[in-house]
């Protein structure tokens, strides 16, 4: 089966790169970025419309939840400054929430707006920090193996099982006794090739889709992998060689928008593509 990504009719109202978002292929969010921008879009499957401004311009955060569930939390503001402070989206406008424990930048994340997790990052280095949110307040939980894993993507439905992977590692999360160990993180994969800054881990956490990226700086790679029962796969090369993006939904019904073609901070990008696990096509 030959897989690829298609380019959506549907692009941002203007090109932009390390923002957040969530949701499906067919009801989706994004928010904020470079620099320091705090427009929010919202997607239907073939087009992208304004919505609530969010309320800390910032990027490199997480982002996890729906269309009108939405969290985006922790993430940098110029100059120099890491943040913590979490908002929650109803799909009209952004409210201001309990902050996380500890600020940073370049982190992965996954989940809905009651039950999420941060995971790695940086702070004036790499961190292995993890920390769940249960819709009311953050808690450290048990921290990852590996600190190299910044600006990871992020993959889950929310806090028992999700991914993260960076570098060519891959780590699992579960708080399922039965399946790993209760809160903790166990081995994955080692992914195909060396990539951080990417445009995100779509899906779940047993089928994830692991998408373009920078290789080493300054190269960019337009490599999609699937990963399954520990293992990667390559998938259909996204349409543009790029790192910074943003995407969301499933294996089979990913999208992902923004991003940026070169180091440093751009030229930043406003097409939209989708996949369905046989092609990836512009939105």
């Amino acid at each position: 089966m030959v897989h690829l990504w298609t380019t959506s009719p549907g692009s941002l109202p203007s090109g932009t790169s390390q923002s957040m978002g969530g949701g499906l292929q067919t009801a989706a969010f994004y928010t904020a970025g470079t620099p320091q921008l705090t427009a929010t879009y919202e997607y239907d499957g073939s087009t992208w419309t304004a919505g609530g401004a969010c309320n800390s311009g910032r990027s490199n955060g997480m982002g996890a939840g729906t269309q009108t569930a939405g969290l985006i939390g922790f993430g940098y503001r110029d100059p120099f400054a890491n943040q913590n402070s979490t908002e929650e989206y109803n799909g009209t406008g952004w409210t201001t929430v309990n902050p996380g424990n500890t600020a940073r930048r370049n982190v992965g994340g996954w989940g809905t707006q009651t039950s999420a997790i941060c995971a790695g990052g940086y702070t004036t280095t790499s961190v292995t920090t993890t920390e769940e949110y249960d819709g009311t307040n953050w808690t450290a939980t048990a921290s990852l193996g590996d600190a190299d894993a910044i600006a990871p993507g992020g993959a889950g439905t929310s806090i028992p099982a999700g991914l993260v992977a960076a570098g060519t590692v891959a780590e699992e999360y579960n708080v399922a006794s039965t399946l790993v160990v209760a809160g903790a993180w166990a081995s994955g994969g080692i992914l195909p090739s060396n990539r951080s800054g990417q445009g995100g881990t779509i899906g779940d956490s047993t089928t994830p889709l692991g998408v373009s990226g920078q290789v080493t700086y300054p190269l960019f790679t337009n490599a999609t992998d699937e990963y399954a029962s520990s293992v990667w796969t390559g998938g259909g090369n996204y349409p543009t060689t790029i790192r910074a993006a943003f995407g969301g939904g499933t294996v089979t019904a990913a999208w992902m928008t923004g991003g940026e073609t070169s180091v440093p901070n751009g030229p930043a990008l406003s097409a939209t593509n989708t996949y369905n696990r046989t092609a990836w096509t512009a939105g």
